[in-house]
């Protein structure tokens, strides 16, 4: 499976731009450098941090050039805020 970045962004973000919880996609992105999955993993914490209630863990493995991305957002305790 092949898929966008737009793609993967669209099924990671519902239409409020909040990460969807309790879900976990796996997307193979062979046409993608390494550079723009790190950039793609900066902007999700990014989208994270700004939000302050959730958080998405990331687990980005380079196998040949093939890179497989599991992202499973989860809530995050916001009470010290």
């Amino acid at each position: 499976m092949t898929a966008s970045l737009a793609t993967v962004l669209h099924h990671l973000l519902n239409h409020d731009h909040e990460v969807v919880k309790d879900q976990q996609e796996l997307a193979l992105c062979s046409f993608l450098s390494y550079h723009d999955i790190m950039s793609y993993t900066d902007h999700l914490s990014s989208i994270s941090n700004q939000s302050q209630s959730r958080q998405i863990m990331h687990d980005v493995e380079f196998s040949g050039t093939t890179f497989v991305r599991h992202v499973q957002a989860t809530e995050v305790d916001v009470s010290r805020w």
